[in-house]
């Protein structure tokens, strides 16, 4: 375990100096997922994966079903209410790693939600890198069954 730890923040140092191109969001129906590729190479230490965040609106409750992956494997799957989106969850690469989410210019409404997204990754409360996703714009249907009743015209947090 200890050497998990060390691992992760050795890789997310050399991470934190990668290049990696703007984040790209693609968004069908309720659901946007936006993606960050990153490259780095340091001797025979080789990165070259893909980060998803996948953002399901959930407007019958005003909240996000949220999905990070590397590459295929899954570090983050949670649910929240977009009343507090700057959230943070463990990561189940090891005790002390976490992922906090940090949306910038929401909006959302009883079937609108856009904003931008970054995750910092950090362990043991340091900060190691944040992946920038890029802006994203979902817009439920109109006839969805999942719209919630108009209680709330709208919500706008501008960070």
């Amino acid at each position: 375990m200890r050497y998990s730890i060390v691992f992760v923040i050795f890789a997310a140092f050399l991470l934190s100096s990668a290049s990696a191109k703007s984040g790209e969001c693609d968004c069908t129906g309720d659901t946007c997922e936006c993606c960050e590729h990153v490259e780095f190479k340091e001797g025979s230490f080789n990165v070259n994966d893909t980060f998803c965040a996948q953002i399901q609106y959930l407007p019958a409750v005003y909240g996000v079903s949220f999905i990070l992956k590397a590459n295929k494997l899954i570090l983050i799957n949670e649910t929240f209410s977009l009343e507090n989106p700057d959230v943070c969850f463990g990561i189940g690469l090891g005790k002390g790693i976490e992922g906090c989410l940090d949306f910038t210019n929401l909006h959302f409404t009883r079937k609108d939600l856009s904003g931008c997204l970054a995750v910092g990754l950090s362990v043991l409360d340091y900060q190691l890198f944040t992946i920038n996703f890029g802006c994203f714009d979902i817009h439920v249907p109109l006839k969805s069954p999942h719209l919630p009743p108009n209680k709330l015209n709208q919500i706008v947090l501008n960070n």
